[in-house]
């Protein structure tokens, strides 16, 4: 029998027996469950199985980085102290042992059922290699200014007009909330053009290409942190993920781990600037980050805030106040797909939307909801190991379409990893909103290289 199968089998049975635990309210310390997800974490980097993965890796590592802060039960018991997740203020549910415990056994079984899928998925094919120039049908020169412009146009209507040496964080608008238009999607529409230039770039081997796509991210990259946005981190992300696959010399791996550190300080220093630069000078501002950003504030990030809705869940499960929703939420995402201006011209109300939604469902948040909270509102601990297998299965699927290496695989890669952060910490509609930019991008793409090659061909 393969090692995989007998992974696979001895992590069905530990999902069996968490499922078990949890259907009959035996509560597991909570020792036993963070070394169990310490232990999957250990498995993706040492098993040959999972060699090669760096995206699985990625996958895994966002979805548990919520729970880092479990380990504070472990130092502190349940005692009460007034921050808990790191510094945010603790609440009613933040120090009931048996709430944590519900909440860890939730998280084991979602990164199991995850872990499987991602086994499940099939052989990775490994490496992948560039084609070669006369397969690809490169985007024209103008094709691929098109696409940059594009990109800066999206960008540019979606950044708050004020930078937050100018004003608060929340308190600038964008061009288009000035306008009276929501458009939330225009972030994630900008930068899945900018990695449609990005990949062509990479796959048509032009020089200046990569110069032209290096100083968009560059301008691109300003905006966004001098108006104290984050989502470029996402692209980053993706930057590094392509390169990954790539990768033969230890010192090039050593270099992907140094810049992924660097983009988590770069996040915090940002993290902390936005709500506190307003009206400073550069040296009121480096004061400012050499006092709030250390080292133990590593931990602390938007993740922290994350694990307070599988904490809502299980203390509202763990007090029967907790009403199953049997599916109708994923049927309010589809009844959601309509874009959010449109919405607003027919005089639509989607179910999902900036003032609805699972997370304003939450009893404890600041906005969004982990992965495994929505499966677990529908259908329980078993939707929790079911679904995140089943995306689990997906995201392994689209992580070996990296071998075949053309354009429109990238790029569906490259969605993924530009939006994984939001679709595990913020919920699904991310997601979904960036396969519905992928597939105007992908339909850019191959009008322009028709239009173009037709030109030539007369």
């Amino acid at each position: 029998m393969k090692i995989a199968h007998l992974e696979l089998m001895l992590f069905f049975l530990t999902a069996f027996v968490c499922i078990f635990l949890f259907l009959y309210d035996v509560y597991v310390d909570i020792s036993i469950t963070f070394a169990l997800l310490v232990s999957i974490v250990v498995y993706l980097f040492t098993s040959p199985t999972m060699k090669g993965r760096s995206f699985s890796k990625i996958v895994m590592i966002v979805y548990l980085a919520p729970f880092v802060h479990l380990y504070e039960y472990l130092i502190y018991g349940y005692d009460y102290r007034e921050h808990a997740f790191g510094l945010l203020m603790s609440n009613s549910y933040s120090f009931v042992q048996p709430i944590i415990e519900t909440m860890g056994l939730l998280a084991a079984t979602g990164a199991l059922g995850l872990l499987i899928g991602l086994i499940s998925g099939g052989k990775f094919p490994g490496r992948s290699t560039l084609p070669s120039q006369s397969t690809y049908l490169p985007l024209s020169m103008r094709g691929f200014w098109f696409f940059l412009l594009l990109s800066l146009f999206f960008a540019f209507i979606d950044k708050p007009t004020q930078t937050i040496t100018e004003a608060a964080y929340t308190a600038s608008l964008n061009l288009l909330q000035q306008a009276g238009i929501s458009f939330n999607g225009a972030w994630q529409m900008s930068y899945i053009l900018l990695a449609a230039a990005y990949i062509d770039s990479v796959l048509s081997r032009d020089r200046t290409k990569t110069y032209l796509f290096v100083a968009v991210l560059i301008l691109e990259t300003y905006w966004q942190f001098s108006t104290g946005n984050r989502e470029i981190i996402g692209f980053y992300l993706f930057l590094l993920l392509m390169n990954a696959y790539r990768i033969r010399r230890t010192k090039q791996a050593v270099f992907l781990f140094l810049a992924a550190v660097f983009l988590l300080l770069v996040s915090q220093i940002v993290g902390v600037m936005r709500s506190m630069a307003t009206d400073k000078d550069l040296v009121e501002m480096a004061a400012t980050m050499y006092e709030n950003v250390y080292f133990d504030r590593m931990l602390q990030g938007t993740w922290s805030a994350v694990c307070l809705t599988p904490l809502s869940v299980a203390g509202d499960y763990y007090y029967g106040l907790l009403d199953f929703k049997y599916g109708s939420t994923y049927l309010d995402y589809i009844l959601s797909l309509p874009p959010s201006f449109l919405a607003d011209m027919l005089g639509y109300i989607r179910p999902v939307n900036g003032f609805a939604g699972p997370a304003w469902e939450m009893r404890y948040g600041i906005g969004g909801t982990h992965a495994l909270v929505v499966p677990f509102m529908n259908f329980g601990i078993m939707g929790v190991f079911g679904i995140m297998f089943l995306y689990g299965l997906l995201l392994s699927r689209i992580e070996a379409k990296l071998a075949a290496n053309n354009f429109y695989n990238l790029l569906l890669i490259g969605v993924f990893a530009l939006n994984i952060l939001f679709w595990f910490w913020y919920g699904e509609m991310y997601m979904i909103r960036g396969l519905m930019a992928y597939a105007f991008a992908a339909l850019l793409y191959f009008i322009a290289v028709k239009v173009q090659w037709r030109w030539k061909a007369r």
